[in-house]
Order: C-alpha cells, then structure tokens, then sequence
C-alpha cells in the first residue's frame, strides 16, 4: 500500500520502483506527468527584498489581479499554487495576507536548485504568474480571540497571514 501525491513525478516513479519487487519484476519503469491544473494570471506589483537569517537571498512579494480581473478568493492559511514556465509541477506556498488586503502575499527565499523558488525571486514588478488558491481550512485558528502562535521551523508566512 502506498500514498501517491498525484503531483509528483519523482513519488510515482519510486512507487512503481517499490512495486515491481511484489509483482515479480526486475523494474518497473512509469512515465507520469501529472496535470496542469487551471491557473490565473496575478502580477506582481511590489517586492521587498532581503537576506534572510542563513544567509539566502528572500523577498516578500506582491500580486495583485491584472486590470480588470479580481483576486481569488482565499482566506489566511490557504495555499498558492505556482506553475513555474519550465515546469509543470505546481509549487505551494503559504499565503502571508488575507484577501481584504488587496494583494496576494509570499514570503520566499532562496533554495539551491528550486525552480519556483528562483523563478518568483527573479521576477519583477509587472510581470505576471500562473497561480490557484488551493484552500487550507484546518490551517486557520478556531477563534478570532489573541492568539500565541509558534512557528517552529514553518516559515513565517502562515503566521503573517
């Protein structure tokens, strides 16, 4: 039995490794390439950047709809899916506003051989993104009352929206 998150290539292709063993196979070779899902454009409007405390280049960046379009709905704790244009893989990231803002918020930093992550913090104000909100509700508190939260090694994203 295994749990496959149908956006990963690289997880399919080990489940089909770790398959053969039972069927009797010598390999098993499964060329996947999940779905695009279906994406708006956002365009980044401002970006503030910064070295973050290990040392890697980060930003908080911006989006907002294009003219004559309007965000997403979201709520603090929803997720954005990125497709970066060399890859069709969606990347997640924690949304750092609420919708009442005005903007779409990130939080990025740098990652050693990251597509998306190097993809967002190269781009400037006025270019645009192909984006989804991918709702989180377990990740919102139960009350509106203060609230203390940890972000043990979550980022800081979550914690700002």
């Amino acid at each position: 039995m295994g749990d496959i998150n149908r956006r990963s290539a690289q997880a399919f292709t080990a489940w089909g490794h770790k398959l053969a063993v039972p069927l009797g196979l010598n390999s098993l070779v499964l060329d996947y390439t999940p779905p695009r899902p279906k994406t708006r454009q956002l365009e980044l409007a401002e970006r503030e950047d910064f070295t973050g405390y290990d040392g890697t280049a980060s930003a908080i960046l911006r989006f907002r709809a294009p003219k004559k379009r309007r965000l997403p709905g979201f709520n603090a704790g929803d997720l954005l899916g990125i497709v970066p244009p060399q890859d069709p893989v969606a990347r997640l990231y924690s949304l750092a506003s609420s919708k009442r803002e005005g903007m779409v918020e990130l939080c990025v930093a740098s990652v050693k051989g990251g597509i998306c992550s190097n993809y967002l913090l190269g781009l400037e104000p006025g270019q645009q993104i192909d984006a989804y909100v991918e709702h989180n509700p377990d990740f919102r508190p139960a009350r509106r009352a203060p609230t203390i939260m940890i972000g043990a090694g979550t980022g800081i994203a979550p914690l700002q929206a």
